[in-house]
C-alpha cells in the first residue's frame, strides 16, 4: 500500500464500496430517537445485502424501567452482521443507547462498528463537531424532506452510501474509515506521511498523548509526555545505544497524531485509556487490579488542582479510597459554583453518587489508581488540596477558585506545577 499526499491509497482489494455492493457482505444501519413524552427510546434498524436493502426492522426501549421491546429480526440482523466483512453503522448517541440493551456483550465486542455522524465530520471537518443531523446531511450532498414520525430518516441510508462513495474516491480502505471516524475532533493530526526535520520542529513543546501510526494507518504505539516535540525527536531519530523497540519503531512510523493536554497526570489517563481501546501491539497493556491497590488505608480525599490546555481554565483532578476518578474543567472566570460543590460532597462522602449528567469526566477506579500513584512519586509538583478538611463547601469553592488562577495564569515548565506558598492556602493543602 503506497502513501500519497498524506492519505494511504488503498489497493483493488480494499475499495470499501466495491466490497460493500458484493452479495453476501451485510451493512446493518441502526437509528434512534428519544420520545419524551412518553420516556420512550424508539429505534430502526435497515439490513443491506450487497447494497440491496432487504430488511427493516423496529424496537423500543423504555428509559425509566430500562425494558427493550425488539422485533426478533432485528435482534437478528445485530446478530449476522457480529462478524467481518460485515459492519454496523449507527446513527447518533441514542442508537448507541439502544444497541447495549439489545444487544449481547459478546456481539457488541465482535461488531465492526462505524459511528456514521463522526464519518461524516472526518470528511468535511469544518463542520462544528455539534452540527445538526439536516448540517450533516447537506453537507454530503443528500436533499429531500424529512420525515419526522420515523426513528430514522430514510435519507440516512443515502447518506450511508455517500460517504462510503467518497471515502473509496478519496482512497480510503474500511480500515481508515474506522480510524478516522473514531477519533475525537479534537486530535490534531500531523498530516505526514514522512516525517522530515521541519515535521519535528512544528510540534508544540506541551504535554500530549500521541499515536503512531504505520504505512497501513494502523496504530503501532501509544504514548504520553511532557514535551511531544522532544518525546518525538527520540522516537524518530534514535541516538545513544538505541533498544531494539526505538529502532522498530523509527523505522514503521509513517504519521503521528496528537492530542495536546494540560498536565503530564492527563496525558497518562489518556494514555492508560487508548491503549486499552486499540491494543497497539509494541504496547503492553498494564493491569492494575482493585486488590493489588497502592492505596493506603488511611488515604484521605485528594485534589490536584493542574493546568488546562485551554486558555484561563485549569483542570481539577480529585479521588478518594474505592472511588473513581473525577475531572472537572474550571473557566476561572465563570466558575461552575455548582459542579465544584457536588464534586466536594462526592469526594468527601457527603453525597453517595455523582448525579447523571454531572459534566466531570469519570475515569473510574483505574483513573484513581493511576493519579494516586503519580502523586504519591511527585507530590511536591502538584498543586493540591484535601477537600475533607475544608468545614463548608464555601471554603472549599474560596481555595480551589485560588489555586485555579494560580495553575491558569503561572508561566511553569508544562512538566510540573510547584506549590505556591499563599497564606491563604497554606491550611487547606497537604505539606509541599
Amino acid at each position: 500500500m503506497e502513501p500519497v499526499d498524506g492519505l494511504t491509497r488503498a489497493r483493488p482489494t480494499d475499495r470499501l464500496l466495491d466490497e460493500a455492493l458484493q452479495d453476501g457482505v451485510r451493512i446493518a444501519l441502526l437509528g434512534a430517537a428519544t420520545d419524551g413524552a412518553n420516556h420512550r427510546l424508539r429505534a430502526r434498524l435497515l439490513q443491506y445485502d450487497g447494497g440491496r436493502l432487504i430488511g427493516d426492522a423496529r424496537g423500543e426501549l423504555d428509559l425509566r424501567t430500562g425494558e427493550c421491546n425488539v422485533d426478533e429480526t432485528l435482534r437478528e440482523a445485530l446478530g449476522q452482521v457480529a462478524s467481518p466483512p460485515h459492519v454496523l453503522v449507527i446513527w447518533g448517541g441514542a442508537a448507541r443507547q439502544f444497541l447495549v440493551r439489545a444487544a449481547t456483550i459478546a456481539a457488541r465486542a465482535s461488531h465492526r462498528l462505524l459511528d456514521l455522524r463522526r464519518a461524516v465530520l472526518a470528511l468535511r471537518p469544518p463542520l462544528p463537531a455539534r452540527a445538526s443531523g439536516e448540517a450533516l446531511l447537506a453537507a454530503m450532498g443528500v436533499g429531500g424532506v424529512a420525515n419526522e414520525e420515523s426513528a430514522m430518516d430514510d435519507r440516512v441510508g443515502e447518506l450511508l452510501w455517500a460517504v462510503l462513495r467518497e471515502a473509496q474516491e478519496r482512497g480510503w480502505s474500511w480500515n481508515e474509515l474506522f480510524c478516522r471516524a473514531s477519533r475525537p475532533r479534537s486530535w490534531v493530526a500531523s498530516g505526514a506521511v514522512s516525517l522530515r526535520r521541519e515535521d519535528l520542529e512544528r510540534l508544540p513543546q506541551r504535554p500530549a498523548v500521541y499515536r503512531l501510526l504505520d504505512a497501513s494507518r494502523h496504530v503501532i504505539y501509544i504514548g504520553q509526555t511532557g514535551n511531544l516535540r522532544r518525546r518525538m525527536a527520540e522516537h524518530l531519530r534514535p541516538t545513544d545505544s538505541p533498544t531494539p523497540k526505538t529502532l522498530e519503531l523509527a523505522r514503521r512510523v509513517r504519521a503521528i497524531e496528537y492530542r495536546e493536554v494540560g498536565s503530564v497526570l492527563e496525558a497518562r489517563l489518556y494514555e492508560d485509556r487508548w491503549i486499552r481501546r486499540w491494543r497497539p501491539l509494541m504496547n503492553k497493556v498494564v493491569e492494575i487490579r482493585p486488590d493489588h491497590s497502592r492505596h493506603p488505608r488511611s488515604l484521605t480525599p485528594i485534589a490536584i488542582v493542574a493546568a488546562s490546555v485551554n486558555a484561563d481554565c485549569a483542570e481539577i483532578f480529585a479521588w478518594r479510597p474505592a472511588s473513581g476518578l473525577w475531572q472537572l474543567r474550571l473557566r476561572v472566570a465563570r466558575p461552575p459554583s455548582r459542579r465544584l460543590r457536588t464534586l466536594w460532597e462526592v469526594i468527601t462522602a457527603r453525597r453517595a453518587a455523582m448525579p447523571r449528567a454531572s459534566g466531570m469526566v469519570n475515569w473510574g477506579r483505574i483513573g484513581a489508581e493511576i493519579a494516586h500513584r503519580m502523586f504519591e512519586a511527585h507530590h511536591r509538583r502538584w498543586v493540591w488540596l484535601r477537600p475533607d478538611s475544608f468545614p463548608t463547601a464555601s471554603a472549599w469553592l474560596a481555595a480551589v477558585l485560588r489555586a485555579a488562577e494560580d495553575a491558569a495564569r503561572a508561566a511553569r515548565e508544562s512538566t510540573e506545577y510547584r506549590w505556591v506558598e499563599e497564606p491563604a492556602l497554606e491550611s487547606a493543602a497537604g505539606p509541599g
